[in-house]
């Protein structure tokens, strides 16, 4: 796609969408009728506007439906034959809101009486979110639960990939305006969220499940009252936690991929709690086993006794992937205890996916700049991928509302398996008359658990308290990941001949590799509010002031061992055995294969992270300004330690931010609002790349390292947004921003030979800028046509431009774009809902243009993700009251994957530049029944 053409695209979608014709705001009232005594559901019974004929019915579940004039305050009538009539009168609702409010009507005998009530207002729905970015005080987008239910998405991360300046890299990690997914600050239920990774400074996304999601809001410009640590965005996950009946429900879903679906897999040896998403203790390290200094002063013999405790197979079984299985249960439950109201939304999923792949893979020798091609190609791989994932996810909150505040207590739980098997053909510069095969069997859980407690209170008709508690566990173990590397001539029919290390620093060789990694993170926030009288205006000003303060504490520990063959000469028998009986306990002896351990005193680290923060910021109305300015200081002290095999490594970097922000915003009119806003912020590095540790990527044949002289980065963001309401649920919007990092972590190559290993720099500066655009735009206004009054379009597209200047920095090209950014991102969607039939459907697509994926030197070239357009669709038919089909593709496009090197240096990438990796996963189509209980 041209970036001209991409422009005009744009201009033209916003000059239609602004022709568009708008509704009056109203205000959608939903509930039920009951009886009093017996709590039943009352049909037929009438809700009306007092004085009008204007009022709706309620059918055989008692619910009722009624649109009523925004920010009017009215009386409604609620009838029933055989009982007492019930008047109720309304405080003003604003404007394309969706509220609760249900009725219970006593027997005739029993007189009613006048009350004034507080109407319960749902948060899931489009037009609340729509409502919330209206009179949100920064520059906000977002997602309802309404719209994710329209989709395929089966988690956070797939649904956040439809929210304007938003991709999704590696399934799971969320980009912001193409900026790293490093920069995002992500909290839950109003909590930060502790780190999930051990690579990177990222929150996996694919840990919640959508269905227990209520809304997802990322704000686009700080506050006081936000973390200070972003630059792409602050994201906040709302879980579930209101409802308008209670409910029960069941589903269970099935899901197919061609090439993958009743095709055989391969997978070594499990434990029999891999279908629940956590080894059992089989592939650890058995109890009692000496630590690495422990091991590594033992004989030789008695290393080799210990190694027979180990699961000695390295072979493979062959198994039927049988489609995919996805089941869930939820329910909602409200208890009345005198005045108050006691409420739980709770969930559990279970899913079970197989996945194969087929990955080219490609890495070259240097350029050749007559022949416009590299001078040589160092390995050829065709990569063989064969995973299954198992998923538990769970969601607990309980809320208790009194008349002046209410408690929540929020929970969730994610358990997530994947065991991956790689097998690997090719080639390699350095052995370039054999063919190689090497093997990688990686299995990996994640555990996380997140509670909070939170309280807001109503303290006067002036002032209110927020406060929230909250801990949070995460668990990444990585029990076992073995490699292997084995050899033959090529063109001959031999068996494959194992490759031996030379020695147990060799960690690419064949060897084991166990690793395991614990975070704990609590935090407390109180966040006060008050409203105060300005003398030149008749809104209230409001102030908010408070404090946040947080520990985190990591605990990381690696172990690697290889596999080290003695008389060689005398073994040559061994290394063309079967994998299954190659390590047997025989073929273990003093004399035959020795298990050395390589672990080295930087494999381990301890972290820990104290943050205080202290915030006040004022909201001042001036005529049709409103103008927000907030200070916000956050002390904050990383420490790590670690070792060398020289020295110490003990990092402490206690630093003082002082942070300014602005947001005002202007009513142009009754429908379109301007907004501008301002905010200094920080980027701090993760424990992660601070520390020394070395990984080995099996799958990106590369090595990470750490670097504990990084400094954190200042940001400073400035945005503009235009945004136009045409009426309630619709939206549309553009916008501009820009951003300034100086010092941004980046990562970098530092070659080892001819292998790339990746590290982590400060840059001298960076810039980000863009352009956003985003509809929200129901048809129903074009014509009278049925089909099309019900359908709803949803566009949004991004023009994002960074250059980055690297400083001083060697082999290193100075001056390129921010890592990971997009020039452009697009997404577009159309849903069709038709409440009558109960028919859905949703077709949805997204695109990306291409990103630096790595950063080249000198020796390797940069790496380019290229675009990749994806289609997905979704039907769905409500049968009756109680049953639900659903079906959809997901990536139906089945677009390839493509990584390609910048061979030439040219900051293009044309038909001279070469591919590094190619795949398709291909097309996902899915079906389910839902069934309310």
């Amino acid at each position: 796609m041209k970036l001209s053409y991409l422009k005009s695209s744009i201009i033209l979608l916003l000059f239609s969408s602004l022709s568009l014709a708008v509704f009056a705001q109203k205000v959608r009232l939903t509930g039920v009728v009951r009886d009093a005594e017996k709590k039943e559901p009352l049909f037929a019974a009438s809700v009306l506007i007092e004085g009008t004929t204007t009022g709706a019915q309620t059918d055989f579940e008692g619910k009722y439906k009624l649109d009523l004039p925004a920010n009017t305050a009215l009386k409604l009538m609620v009838r029933s034959f055989g009982y007492a009539s019930q008047t109720i009168s309304l405080n003003p609702i604003p404007a394309g809101e969706t509220r609760i409010l249900n009725f219970e009507l006593a027997e005739e005998a029993k007189q009613s009486k006048e009350v004034v009530v507080q109407v319960q207002r749902r948060k899931d729905t489009d037009i609340s979110l729509i409502t919330d970015i209206r009179k949100a005080e920064m520059v906000v987008n977002g997602i309802s639960q309404e719209q994710i239910k329209r989709s395929q998405d089966l988690d956070a991360a797939q649904a956040m990939a439809r929210v304007p300046g938003v991709t999704i890299v590696d399934n799971r990690f969320v980009m912001i305006r193409g900026i790293n997914e490093r920069y995002n600050s992500v909290m839950i239920n109003d909590a930060i969220s502790p780190g999930t990774e051990v690579d990177t400074r990222a929150f996996s996304f694919d840990l919640i499940a959508s269905n227990m999601i209520e809304r997802m809001m990322i704000y686009k410009s700080g506050a006081a009252s936000l973390p200070g640590e972003f630059a792409g965005g602050v994201v906040k996950i709302y879980t579930k936690n209101t409802f308008t009946d209670n409910f029960t429900q069941v589903s269970l879903g099935t899901a197919m991929r061609p090439g993958t679906t009743f095709k055989d897999g391969l997978k070594p040896e499990g434990s029999g709690t891999d279908g629940l998403g956590f080894d059992n203790g089989q592939r650890t390290l058995p109890s009692g086993f000496p630590n690495t200094q422990g091991y590594q002063n033992l004989k030789v013999s008695q290393q080799v006794e210990l190694a027979k405790g180990l699961n000695s197979s390295f072979g493979t079984d062959r198994f039927s992937n049988m489609p995919d299985l996805r089941f869930g249960t939820s329910l909602g439950r409200r208890w009345k205890i005198g005045e108050n109201q006691l409420s739980t939304v709770s969930s559990f999923n279970y899913t079970k996916t197989n996945q194969y792949v087929q990955t080219q893979r490609y890495r070259y020798a240097s350029w050749d700049a007559a022949r416009q091609k590299s001078q040589d190609t160092l390995f050829r791989y065709t990569d063989d991928s064969y995973t299954q994932s198992v998923r538990i996810s769970a969601v607990s909150n309980w809320m208790y509302k009194t008349a002046k505040g209410r408690y929540e207590f929020k929970n969730l739980f994610n358990q997530i398996g994947e065991n991956e098997t790689v097998i690997r053909n090719g080639e390699t510069f350095d052995r370039s008359q054999d063919s190689l095969r090497s093997y990688g069997y990686h299995y990996t859980s994640r555990t996380l658990y997140s509670s909070q407690i939170l309280g807001s209170h109503q303290l006067s008709d002036k002032s209110s308290v927020d406060w929230v508690s909250s801990f949070s566990y995460t668990n990444r173990s990585e029990p076992d990941y073995r490699r292997i590397r084995t050899f033959k001539p090529q063109g001959v029919n031999q068996p494959y001949e194992l490759s031996v290390a030379a020695s147990s620093g060799a960690i690419f060789e064949t060897g084991r590799f166990f690793s395991n990694l614990k975070e704990y993170v609590g935090a407390a926030g109180v966040t006060y509010n008050r409203t105060f009288s300005v003398g030149w205006d008749s809104t209230r000003a409001t102030l908010r002031t408070g404090f946040y303060a947080e520990g985190k504490s990591r605990d990381y520990q690696a172990r690697y061992f290889v596999y080290l063959l003695k008389n060689n000469s005398q073994n040559q028998n061994l290394l063309t055995l079967p994998l299954d009986q190659m390590f047997a306990a025989n073929n273990l002896a003093t004399n035959k294969f020795v298990l050395e351990e390589g672990t080295r005193p930087e494999d381990s680290y301890q972290a820990q992270n104290v943050l205080a923060a202290a915030f006040a910021e004022v909201a001042l109305p001036i005529g049709k300004w409103k103008a927000v300015a907030g200070f916000r200081p956050e002390f904050n002290q990383q420490s790590l330690q670690s070792a060398t095999a020289t020295s110490k490594v003990d990092v402490k970097s206690p630093i003082l931010s002082p942070m300014g922000f602005l947001n005002a915003s202007y009513d142009i009119s009754k429908k379109w609002l301007g907004r501008v806003a301002y905010s200094k912020t920080v980027n701090r590095p993760e424990f992660r790349e601070l520390a020394p540790f070395v990984y080995y990527d099996f799958n990106l044949d590369a090595n990470f390292a750490g670097n504990p002289n990084l400094k954190v980065a200042d940001i400073h963001n400035v945005d503009a947004r235009i945004e136009f309401y045409p009426s309630k649920g619709e939206m549309i919007s553009f916008g501009t921003f820009y951003k300034y990092f100086i010092n941004p972590i980046e990562t970098k190559v530092s070659p080892i030979g001819l292998s790339p290993q990746f590290t982590y720099s400060n840059a001298s500066s960076a810039k980000n800028y863009g352009l956003e655009v985003e509809f929200r735009k129901s048809l129903g206004t074009i014509g009278e046509s049925r089909f099309i009054d019900r359908l709803f379009f949803v566009a949004n597209a991004s023009l994002i431009h960074s250059r980055v200047d690297l400083g001083v920095v060697g082999s290193q090209e100075r001056i390129r774009a921010l890592q990971g950014q997009s020039p452009y991102v697009v997404n577009g969607g159309f849903y069709y809902t038709d409440d009558k039939s109960g028919l859905n459907f949703s077709a949805l697509y997204n695109v990306f243009g291409k990103r630096i994926f790595m950063v080249g030197d000198a020796l390797f070239p940069s790496i380019y993700e290229m675009p990749r357009h994806v289609v997905d669709m979704t039907v769905s038919k409500q049968i009756g009251k109680r049953y639900n089909l659903k079906a959809g593709v997901s990536d139906l496009l089945n677009y390839k994957s493509r990584y390609v090197q910048d061979s030439n240096r040219d900051g293009k990438i044309t038909q001279n530049d070469e591919l590094i990796s190619s795949f398709q996963k291909g097309a996902y189509y899915t079906f389910a029944v839902v069934v309310s209980l």
